[in-house]
């Protein structure tokens, strides 16, 4: 039984073998010779040969091709925009409102520097300064720090110009459009508007710093007197026996010995930044001294010419100036003031001056919030489209290879009994040449050394 088992599988094996060595896809019946059933065997095995391969390159072929399909929706609710964002690159979705304001996409709140909000712009600080100035005003000089409420009071109105800057120019801001023809992605309209409020963000003191350099060229260039009798003094002297009262206006100066030992002086007629660091005076007229310098603080001209290189480093915590404001004038009232946090989080350091804090705005920071999905609202598509690419599923690929086989398979049975007389005639040749070749006489050389 073992043994008849494979005998029979053989056999079976060796006639299929036979029936396809025998298969005849070209017989005719003229053409029945020896010669003839060889040629037609030949082309029968290269035309079946040729067909599979055709086959097996157009299948293939058909299973790499890509189709490229477009599909629309009418109406896209925001859901399904959201997740094509994310899942297509070529998701296109034309707008039907083509400009939208940026007050309804854009969210901008500034935070201010401390001052702005701390005791020392207040009336209770303010008003405080005034009072104690007020219990000595005959015996004070001008340059002490008692005296200094008018620039306390610019720095509060400086605060509050600010902050009405920011509000007109967020508000102007705001009437600018967003114009899009089609639906910006979420990444390139953050992208269009962050940089749009940047730039926001770098012109909106230019306005500001512009107004104030010209209200200081305007006061020093027509000498204007202070209110504070900063940057002129009056002499009243009486005279005769009729004790005449003589008036005399003078403009006062600064002198200032530098490191090398020599003095320089100074005039409010002709120099602007004419002055000295704001101290605490005691003593009379021509023989005054400064009892306590209080530290990044000037007296000059003008108050705005005293405040803007001044900082506010006397008034954080952890500094001493407060504590040595009351041991000089007894007034416990520098210790009822709430110092400004050192400790809180700040782009400015305490040293920082007000020229530089006024640049910025009084600005720690912008919070910023962008609306998308407002865009995508005012946006409105009627249509979105976008590209899918799929590869052809099988039924596809057996379809399309299915009906280019009655056409290969015309072509193929005509040219493979070509091809067998095209691969008979250059064997015939090759032979002949053979033959010829083989035919020929051989040429005998020899070669004659000469001996020595």
């Amino acid at each position: 039984m073992l043994d008849v088992a494979p005998q029979t599988f053989r056999q079976r094996v060796h006639e299929y073998w036979f029936l396809v060595l025998k298969l005849n896809l070209f017989k005719s019946s003229q053409r029945t010779t020896p010669t003839d059933l060889k040629h037609q065997y030949w082309s029968t095995r290269i035309y079946i040969l040729f067909l599979i391969l055709a086959l097996l390159f157009l299948t293939l072929y058909t299973s790499l091709i890509i189709d490229t399909k477009i599909i629309q929706i009418q109406d896209p609710p925001w859901s399904i925009v959201e997740n094509l964002q994310i899942q297509s690159s070529t998701l296109e979705c034309p707008c039907t409102k083509l400009s939208v304001s940026y007050k309804d996409l854009i969210s901008l709140q500034p935070t201010y520097h401390q001052i702005c909000s701390s005791e020392f712009v207040t009336a209770k600080w303010i008003e405080g300064l005034n009072l104690i100035a007020s219990l000595s005003v005959e015996s004070l000089y001008y340059a002490d720090f008692r005296f200094s409420s008018p620039m306390f009071q610019l720095l509060k109105s400086m605060c509050d110009l600010a902050n009405e800057t920011v509000i007109n120019a967020l508000s102007m801001f705001g009437q600018n459009q967003l114009v899009t023809s089609d639906l910006l992605l979420p990444n390139v309209f953050a992208q269009r508007l962050e940089s749009a409020i940047s730039q926001f963000q770098l012109t909106t003191p230019n306005e500001l710093l512009r107004l104030l350099q010209l209200t200081r060229n305007i006061t020093y260039m027509n000498q204007f007197l202070s209110g504070s009798y900063a940057n002129f003094y009056v002499d009243y002297e009486e005279v005769g026996e009729y004790i005449q009262t003589n008036m005399t206006l003078g403009i006062y100066g600064s002198t200032k010995t530098l490191a090398n030992g020599t003095s320089q002086s100074c005039s409010c007629a002709n120099d602007i930044e004419c002055g000295r660091n704001a101290a605490f005076y005691t003593g009379p007229s021509g023989n005054r001294k400064v009892i306590y310098t209080v530290p990044g603080f000037y007296s000059r001209c003008f108050p705005v010419e005293s405040l803007l290189p001044s900082t506010l480093q006397c008034f954080y915590s952890g500094q001493q100036c407060l504590e040595s404001m009351t041991n000089i004038t007894n007034e416990i009232f520098f210790l009822q003031m709430t110092k400004l946090n050192a400790s809180e989080s700040s782009r400015f350091m305490i040293n920082t001056t007000i020229n530089q804090l006024l640049g910025e705005l009084f600005i720690e920071s912008w919070s910023s919030k962008l609306f998308y999905r407002t865009y995508f609202n005012q946006c409105q598509p009627a249509i979105c489209s976008y590209i899918v690419n799929t590869q052809r599923s099988t039924l596809e690929i057996l379809t399309t290879v299915t009906g280019l086989v009655g056409g290969l398979s015309i072509t193929l049975r005509i040219l493979a009994p070509y091809t067998i007389l095209a691969c008979q005639s250059l064997l015939r040749k090759n032979r002949r040449l053979s033959a010829e070749i083989a035919l020929q006489p051989r040429k005998i050389v020899f070669s004659l050394t000469k001996k020595n």
